[in-house]
């Protein structure tokens, strides 16, 4: 059972990650003691680990705001959150169960069939798991926390970019690839395939943060700046179109479903 300070962690955590509490939205801890039921000792204690976290800052006699994203943040995650994804996977194709890999499929088979409207939310939700199950086959504390705290930082961007389905078609092909390599119990090739997943969002993250428009026929919010220096939720695009699930995603994109 948790303990009221975690369950006011995994709380407010959820709402930063999700965007609900956007970058530099400030924190009050009366508010969160009101919305949560909970007393100031636990949301303050919450807090404290949120900002080891990097996901809060907290000025003294100034207050605390829910901390921004910079590109220069972005690159340094990755080049600690890639090699580490690497060695989970290589440890992973050794030690993970048959249980455990059956409930990755089952994952990987219901984001592949989903047709609901909030497509991209139960993408990022699949792919969460995905990592996680990963991650904790692998028995080592020190990967399973690393590998949390890299990811939630860059799961905001994924939800702050103009098109959060940009890369699923080769994400759900990742994850295959991925269920594979375990299957077959090869070190190396699950090593590989999860190097080549973890650079491909990087990549992906890079263009579309670098995006200086929006697609014909959407709104932005605000002007995006130069390079993303700082990203807020306002430097979306809104408006362009809704794709529902994916085989109506690769539909759009001209992909023969029957052939992959």
């Amino acid at each position: 059972m948790l303990s009221q300070t975690d369950r006011a962690y995994e709380v407010i955590k959820a709402r930063i990650v999700s965007l609900n509490l956007s970058p530099g939205d400030v924190l009050k801890e009366t508010d969160l003691m009101e919305e949560l039921g909970l007393g100031r000792t636990p949301i303050r204690e919450a807090l404290q680990r949120l900002a080891r976290d990097d996901l809060v800052v907290i000025q003294p006699r100034r207050g605390m705001y829910v901390s921004e994203i910079g590109i220069t943040d972005l690159k340094h995650i990755f080049e600690a959150r890639i090699p580490l994804e690497m060695w989970a996977a290589r440890f992973a194709a050794e030690r993970i169960s048959n249980e455990k890999l059956n409930e990755m499929e089952q994952i990987i088979g219901r984001i592949e069939q989903y047709e609901g409207a909030d497509y991209a939310g139960q993408l990022m939700e699949s792919d969460r798991q995905v990592h996680e199950i990963i991650t904790k086959s692998t028995g080592n504390k020190f990967i399973i926390d690393g590998v949390r705290w890299l990811y939630d930082l860059t799961a905001r961007i994924w939800r702050l970019e103009p098109d959060p389905l940009a890369g699923a078609d080769a994400m759900l092909l990742h994850y295959r690839d991925l269920l594979g390599a375990l299957r077959k119990r090869d070190p190396d090739l699950a090593e590989a395939v999860m190097k080549h997943h973890v650079m491909d969002f990087w990549s992906q993250v890079r263009s579309q943060v670098r995006v200086a428009h929006c697609p014909s026929g959407s709104v932005r919010h605000r002007p995006v700046q130069h390079e993303f220096h700082h990203l807020h939720a306002g430097d979306v695009c809104a408006g362009s179109g809704s794709v529902f699930g994916f085989k109506a995603y690769r539909k759009r994109q001209g992909i023969d479903i029957n052939k992959v």
